[in-house]
């Protein structure tokens, strides 16, 4: 508890400004080694995790080869036979496990799905509170920004939901105009009108905004606890999406930023 006092007390404000100055989530990582517990370490990384879930999905399509899927890991321990597959996070073994399964070969969409699945799975079954809230409302959140998709391009819901909880189900059954879409989940009504614009910015930067809204939401009345550093953590991540999105010293191209953020939706 000192040492969580202690971190938090020194933590310095954020604020969501895409041109904010923000230590790099790696960095504030490394700075916590040896301050907090390691099961709350732990807990930090499936937080970090999320941002290589793009690159394991091409890895396990077998598009992406690569040495070190995940930091930390060599490419052998995502074999269930490999010594150092003990190492994987929980998720990652349970994707090893389906892919291993799978008669066909899955093709990458799928892969993502289910990468997806089995992450915000292991944040919801946590003994952590704030990664089980986090994990709850990030997948009803992919899973509402895809059903409306689906609605809009008659596209197969079947295909694009994430399985997980019974908002999926419920948003599988229903229209996302449904009124119990809304209640089941306090940002529909936000995220509704977010899609509605057309600039692309306009509407990641609005859609992130309501994220950073939910980590202050879960962590309202937390003061001195490790969820307090998850969240920090989580707007890190957050800052760092977009200042790896805009690329300030680059020049900007209209159609290559908008293609970056159609992938982070579906990713």
């Amino acid at each position: 508890m000192d040492v969580n006092y202690s971190l938090i007390a020194e933590l310095p404000d954020l604020k969501f400004d895409p041109e904010a100055t923000f230590e790099l989530p790696e960095h504030f990582l490394g700075s916590l080694e040896g301050k907090v517990f390691p099961v709350e370490m732990d807990f930090i990384r499936l937080l970090w995790f999320q941002k290589f879930n793009r690159k394991l999905a091409a890895f396990f399509s077998g598009r992406l080869p690569n040495n070190e899927p995940l930091p930390g890991l060599n490419a052998t321990a995502f074999y269930t036979d490999n010594e150092g597959f003990h190492q994987a996070p929980a998720y990652l073994k349970k994707m090893v496990r389906w892919k291993e399964r799978q008669k066909e070969y899955p093709n990458e969409t799928l892969i993502s799905q289910k990468l997806q699945e089995f992450h915000y799975g292991q944040m919801r079954c946590s003994k952590n509170r704030f990664l089980k809230c986090w994990g709850e409302l990030e997948l009803n959140r992919l899973n509402f920004l895809a059903a409306g998709r689906c609605e809009i391009n008659s596209l197969d819901k079947e295909e694009q939901l994430i399985k997980g909880n019974g908002y999926s189900e419920l948003l599988h059954d229903f229209s996302v105009r449904e009124k119990i879409i809304r209640t089941e989940f306090s940002v529909a009504p936000q995220l509704e009108i977010i899609i509605e614009k057309i600039n692309y910015q306009e509407r990641e930067l609005a859609m992130d905004q309501v994220r950073w809204d939910m980590i202050d939401e879960i962590n309202r009345f937390e003061y001195f606890t490790v969820d307090v550093l998850l969240g920090y953590f989580q707007k890190l991540l957050l800052l760092e999406r977009w200042a790896t999105l805009l690329q300030r010293k680059k020049p900007v191209n209209p159609v290559e930023l908008a293609n970056k953020m159609i992938k982070e939706v579906h990713n």
